[in-house]
């Protein structure tokens, strides 16, 4: 089989971090698997790529995701593959168009990696959404039965399942922690706890900075990330008086020693797809703390700490997961939580896509199956 998928790019997010970790055990299991991206950052996860031997296509050097030139640049490439895994938007509408004027194709599907979106909204884009979803993929998966029933409710002309992304849990269950004086270079006696996101309106690192004035001064926080919302909170850090318990780290490689590293991991936010910052947060051995919000809340409830997004509920959360006296069993239950979503997992579970689509061809009738 010949795989190809397409993203927007190789830059940190949930997104590409599944794709990262499903390539590379896609390859391991003999598939001849092929990435394209609209845009060639040269970052970690394109190189790591190439280095372990899986092709990587740039159709540009330029940051120019939204060029519809990107269009003809992925015609030419549909019809060397048998199956096409488009992720993100707008290379699930390039995709789509460039599909639709060819006569033959390979068989395509995208995947929806949120419970919500700006396009969803627009009623301009959100009746092309319908329409491509239900013209141009065999399938748009849902990365979890919250964005699959979303999916269902936006767009019920097309033929929606789910498959839950993974990650490779093992990396951060065995990673080897930094010794507290050298990451982040914390004080003796202190209590860390690390929320790894980009710096987006959607993730709420403010709430979890304010969340430090409800709780004793020996608590710290690690965010790690980039974003535009990056120097807003640092500014809101600064007019808290909240500067030397607030590190920002900004991207880092290191993401699994980072959060072995820690007490216990956050992640604020007021919607996921299916979070992989999560699982790699439960996966780490230590207590998680979430916010009781679409596409995290199935996740992490029987498990970790939920907390509304509230400042004082967030510190509430946090002193439980810490309380020495159930921290253990917390950690054990999201470890044991997390192992449910393993990369191998979702293997598995697109191979059989895969698999279907390949052997009776592309049908576009409507389904209600549940992957």
């Amino acid at each position: 089989m010949k795989l190809l998928h397409i993203i927007d790019d190789l830059a940190v997010g949930g997104a590409q971090s599944l794709l990262h970790s499903l390539a590379l055990v896609q390859k391991k299991k003999g598939i001849d698997v092929s990435v394209a991206v609209l845009y060639d950052d040269d970052g970690h996860y394109i190189n790591d790529l190439r280095l372990k031997g899986v092709k990587v296509i740039s159709l540009s050097r330029k940051r120019h995701p939204r060029n519809p030139g990107n269009i003809l640049k992925i015609r030419r490439l549909l019809p060397k593959y048998d199956v096409v895994h488009v992720h993100l938007f707008p290379a699930n509408y390039w995709s789509a168009i460039a599909r639709m004027t060819l006569g033959q194709a390979a068989a395509m599907i995208t995947t929806e990696h949120s419970t919500n979106n700006k396009r969803r909204s627009n009623p301009v884009l959100r009746a092309f959404d319908r329409y491509i979803y239900s013209h141009s993929y065999s399938y748009v998966v849902g990365c979890s039965d919250d964005a699959c029933a979303a999916l269902d409710l936006y767009s019920p002309g097309s033929r929606n399942i789910a498959i839950s992304n993974g990650i490779d849990t093992r990396v951060y269950s065995e990673a080897a922690p930094y010794p507290r004086s050298e990451f982040p270079g914390l004080p003796d006696g202190t209590a860390c706890i690390t929320m790894v996101a980009r710096f987006i309106p959607s993730k709420r690192q403010d709430l979890l900075i304010g969340s430090l004035r409800h709780l004793p001064s020996n608590y710290h926080i690690v965010l790690v990330g980039n974003g535009p919302r990056k120097e807003y909170c640092e500014n809101l850090a600064r007019e808290l008086s909240l500067e030397d318990r607030v590190h920002f780290t900004g991207f880092r490689t290191d993401i699994e020693r980072i959060l072995k590293s820690s007490d216990a991991v956050a992640l604020i936010t007021e919607y996921e797809g299916l979070s992989l910052s999560s699982i790699e947060g439960m996966s780490s051995g230590h207590p998680f703390i979430g916010s009781r919000a679409p596409g995290l809340t199935t996740v992490v409830e029987g498990a970790g700490v939920l907390v509304e997004n509230d400042e004082r509920s967030i510190a509430q959360g946090i002193l439980e997961a810490t309380d020495r006296r159930q921290s253990g069993a917390i950690a054990g239950s999201c470890m044991a939580r997390a192992k449910q979503f393993d990369i191998r997992n979702t293997e598995r579970e697109y191979g059989k896509l895969y698999k279907e689509l390949t052997a009776k061809g592309d049908r576009r009738t409507k389904a209600t199956t549940r992957g």
